[in-house]
Order: C-alpha cells, then structure tokens, then sequence
C-alpha cells in the first residue's frame, strides 16, 4: 500500500532530522528528561490533557492492530515498532510543543501552526488538515473502534451487533454531550484503569510462557533482518514486510507526525516544552509498553496465529494463558479503550469544526458522529482501514512540512525552557531572537 511503503521513510527521516537538530537531548540527558516528566504529573491539568491525548492513541490499534501486524509481518514487526517509537517520540515533542506555543484562547492544535506558518494561506491549508481530522475521526476515530468492540462482543455474547452498537452509541453519547470537561474526566478514569488492568495481564501471559523467551527473541531477530529476498536499493528494503508493518502498527498506534494528539496537549496551563514532554511520555506507554507488551504475550503464548484476525489471534493468546474468562476480560478492556478513544476523537473532531466554522458542540457534527458510531460494524473492515491510512497520510504530510518549515523555533523554544545547553549553532539565544521567538 502507497502509504505503508512512504509514511515510514518520511517520518525516519524527518525523525532522525529533528534529533540531530535537536542534538539527541531526549536521548542525552534521560535522567534529566524522566525527572520533568515525573515532576508534570503534580499538575492536574497536565494529567487530564495527556489521559486525554492517550486516550485518542491508546485503543484497539495497541491490541488488534499489533496482532495484525504480527500475522502479515511476522515477529519481526515487533522489533520495527520498537524502533519507530524513538522517531516517533521525538514527532510528538515537536509538534507538541510547537502547537502549545501558537495556541490561541485556550484552543491549539496543528491548524493553529499551519495557519501561523504560511502567510495568506495559512487558514485555508489549516482549514484542509482540519478537514482531514474531521473525516478522520468518523472512520478511525470512531468507526473502526466502534466495530473492534462489536467484533469482540461477537466472541462473547449472542445478541445482534446491532443491539452492542445501540448500547455503545448510547454510552458514547452521554459523555459527548457533556462537553470537553466531562470527556477529560472520563479519560482521566478509564485511561489509567483499563490501561493497568491489561498490562497486568499481558505480564501475566508472558511469565506463565517465560520457557519461549529464547525461541521468541531468535525469531524476533532474525525476522527483523529478514533481506533475503531483497533484490538492493531502498526499493527491496521498503520489500521487508516486518519493517513496512511495524513501523505501520506503531505509527498508526501512536499517531506521531499527525499531530491530532496536540489539540489535547494544548489544553494544560504548562509550558510548551513541557507540553511537548508529555508527547513524549506518550509514546512511550503507548508504543513502548502497551504495544510491546501486546507482542510480546502473542508470541510468548505460542498460539499459531496464521490466518486469524487480529481479534481471534488475542482471544486464543489470552485463553490458552488464562483460560475461556479471558474472553470476557478482553471483551471489557476492548470496550473501555474503545469507548475512550472514540470520545477523544470527538473531542478532536468538534475542534476541527469550531477551527472551520466557529461552531461549538455542532448538531449537525454530533449526529454524523453518532451514526458513524453506529454503523461502523456495517462498513468493510478494509475499507476503513485503507480511508484512515490515506486521511492519516495527508495529515502527516501537512504536519511534516509545517514542523520543518519551523524547526529553528522548536530548537529555539527547547533552549528558551532550559532543555538545550546552547540552540543547534552552539551559540546562545539573543534578546532579538527570544522576541521572534515569542511573537
């Protein structure tokens, strides 16, 4: 596919750009790093805005989408999502940080940036990515969440999927219609449970399967670096379906590049690079532990997943571990983190539309998210897969040229907030530059 084979090499290589301009300080100084992040958790507007923001990220694509990833890409997708995850991480940082510094009234978000950053055609190519988020969130937003949930429930209940959808529906729309404050602390609850909850369990699976650590770390490797059917050049590495599908499932996953995650960071009262440090903090539950994690339990349980959807491959995962229960376990969490991620996509989406046409909790966006919900179960699993790979593709790139377009600044406001010794020049800020920096 189009966007599997040129997203990860645009975000590679624009990853390994910003490091270097950024003089790899995520990486440099960890403990340094790990100490202001620690210290952000004291704020509670900085815990809501990043449940919030993991709530859009963490849902089904951590569970479903790995075991997916592994069937088509084999073990060595793992290895790939790890490693996308330091390109991914220092994305997050920038666009983070970027869009706390151009928020406006409180609102902040890529279309904020894209219409600071080029001229007179800053609002409209803004108003694009905003369109772009808008469709976004009723295909992946909501859409596929929505059909991850029912297609578990099919594994454990007997009533029609349109009877799971209704009630689904229903729950989404009753914190949806509270407005912004009470889906943040719907997050800010379901987040950290459902999220503990299942790391407990997949730690579990791999403990009660430790005999395979050996079997599974040799498959890993040697399927990660898997060239023997390259023929050279960047076209037979682009081949490698292990790396084409990790780097896929943790992109898709973790959304770095896109800069939906951003609207939800701009809500704290922190400072940007603090804001952008929560992108970071981010990344890392999201890809390095709930994805890895999601992995690792698959192949350390030993189940043949050839042939399965991502949903049968988790279920016979669990069961073989935990037995028939795990079903029913799986089959809450997957509600949980779907009904978390579809909420957060609203919230996403309401404001793309208040950024295009100034309008607060729509109707008319309220109820074409709500049908969308409803009929997600209707629409081809493929079909949606492909609209939200494409949608997410576009974004990317709007969000791409627009961090490079204002790279010097996310140098210069790493530095102005203490993360940089000195910018990427080696020379200090002067008072001329911190003025343009603030304008």
């Amino acid at each position: 596919m189009f966007v599997l084979d040129f997203l990860p090499i645009i975000v590679t290589v624009f990853g390994f750009y910003m490091l270097v301009k950024l003089r790899f300080f995520l990486f440099r100084n960890p403990l340094k790093i790990s100490k202001r992040i620690l210290s952000l958790f004291r704020d509670d507007s900085s815990r809501k805005s990043l449940t919030l923001a993991l709530a859009g990220t963490l849902g089904v694509g951590n569970i479903v989408g790995v075991a997916y990833g592994l069937s088509v890409g084999g073990a060595g997708c793992l290895f790939w999502i790890f490693v996308s995850s330091f390109f991914s991480a220092v994305l997050k940082y920038a666009e983070s940080s970027l869009a706390a510094e151009k928020r406006e009234n409180n609102r902040g978000g890529m279309a904020y940036v894209i219409k600071a950053s080029f001229g007179k055609f800053g609002w409209l190519l803004g108003a694009s990515y905003a369109m772009l988020c808008i469709l976004l969130s009723l295909t992946m937003g909501t859409s596929l969440q929505s059909q991850s949930f029912i297609m578990s429930a099919g594994k454990n209940g007997r009533m029609a999927e349109w009877v799971y959808s209704l009630v689904f529906v229903i729950a989404v729309a009753a914190v949806i219609l509270g407005g912004a404050e009470k889906i943040t602390k719907a997050t800010s609850f379901f987040i950290p449970l459902s999220t503990i909850v299942y790391v407990l369990i997949c730690i579990f699976v791999i403990l009660k399967n430790v005999s395979n650590a050996y079997a599974v770390a040799q498959n890993i490797l040697t399927e990660a670096f898997d060239f023997r059917s390259a023929a050279g050049g960047v076209s037979s590495f682009l081949a490698v379906k292990a790396m084409k599908e990790g780097y896929a499932r943790g992109l898709l996953s973790n959304e770095a590049g896109a800069g939906t995650s951003a609207m939800a960071q701009s809500r704290s009262d922190l400072s940007a690079s603090d804001v952008g440090l929560l992108g970071v903090c981010e990344v890392f539950f999201d890809t390095s532990l709930l994805c890895m994690l999601t992995g690792f339990a698959v192949l350390f349980s030993g189940v043949d997943i050839s042939g399965m959807s991502g949903i049968e491959i988790i279920c016979s995962a669990f069961s073989s571990s935990l037995g028939s229960g795990a079903v029913t376990v799986l089959f809450v969490l997957i509600f949980f983190f779907a009904f978390s991620t579809v909420i957060c996509w609203y919230y996403y989406g309401s404001e793309c539309v208040w950024y295009i046409f100034k309008k607060k909790n729509s109707p008319s966006y309220i109820a074409l998210f709500l049908f969308f919900t409803f009929v997600g179960f209707l629409i081809p699993h493929g079909v949606l897969i492909k609209i939200s790979d494409y949608l997410l593709f576009f974004m990317s790139v709007l969000t791409i040229l627009t961090l490079y377009k204002n790279s010097e600044s996310i140098v210069r406001l790493s530095e102005k907030y203490g993360l940089l010794k000195n910018s990427y020049s080696g020379k200090k800020l002067d008072a001329d530059s911190r003025k343009s920096l603030d304008s």
